[in-house]
């Protein structure tokens, strides 16, 4: 089959066409040294598929919402401190000072004991927390 296409293809590229009798000619085709097949094509082979005998499909199931999840609490001031007194692993030493920043975050002032003990101001660090309970050294 590829043979009498590639004949084909080159029958069409300019060369003399090529006949299917069985003479030679005597001007050398572009098919020389190669067998050519003077069969006709072959037919097409149609097979008729089975009948379907499945059911059609199911349509796909509807999707459920996820319930909902209720929201979270917001943050208070015994929040914010407990969240930075945590942190500092509930020292005895420290005190917590707490300011609202009217933004829905909180500052945490953190003062040692100690430290103020020795004339200090005893300030260790002042954090700021935010809504989602994160907190960051001012």
């Amino acid at each position: 089959m590829a043979l009498a296409l590639s004949a084909v293809f080159l029958a069409g590229c300019g060369s003399e066409p090529e006949t299917s009798s069985s003479a030679p000619s005597s001007a050398p085709s572009p098919s020389a040294g190669r067998s050519t097949s003077s069969a006709s094509p072959t037919p097409s082979r149609t097979s008729a598929a089975p009948a379907s005998t499945t059911a059609a499909p199911l349509p796909p199931a509807p999707i459920q919402p996820a319930p909902a999840q209720p929201a979270p609490a917001p943050l208070t001031a015994e929040d914010a401190e407990r969240i930075i007194a945590n942190y500092h692993q509930n020292s005895a030493d420290l005190v917590y000072t707490v300011f609202d920043n009217g933004d829905g975050t909180f500052e945490v002032k953190v003062t040692s004991r100690s430290i103020a003990a020795q004339g200090g101001t005893g300030t260790t660090g002042l954090y700021v927390v935010e809504q989602s309970g994160s907190f960051a050294l001012k």
